[in-house]
């Protein structure tokens, strides 16, 4: 499902047992990323499917990307192999105006 940042951020806060995960590269992890996220790059596709399907199905898995495409594709994936509850960060980080936290 795809949100704009304050509906992210509304699902977020009220959905008990949530996981952010950011599925852009390392090294854009690296420059900033939202505070306990976790990294899943989906450029890493052989990677990225083993790391969800170890993934909690209780749990809601809130995503992002930098714009929002790689999220959205994230999601759909998500939901599709392994039957996730996924939201998306429609436009991405670069929508994002909360913290960040810089390694």
């Amino acid at each position: 499902m795809n949100l704009e940042r304050t509906q992210w951020v509304q699902e977020l806060r009220s959905k008990p047992n949530t996981q952010i995960i950011d599925v852009r590269t390392l090294k854009e992890y690296n420059r900033g990323h939202i505070p306990n996220a976790t990294l899943i790059d989906i450029k890493q596709t052989e990677s990225f499917l083993k790391e969800i399907q170890k993934l909690d199905k209780s749990k809601n898995y809130f995503v992002y990307c930098k714009a929002g495409i790689r999220g959205a594709k994230a999601c759909h994936l998500m939901k599709k192999l392994e039957n996730l509850n996924c939201y998306n960060l429609t436009g991405g980080l670069e929508k994002w105006n909360g913290s960040i936290d810089n390694p």
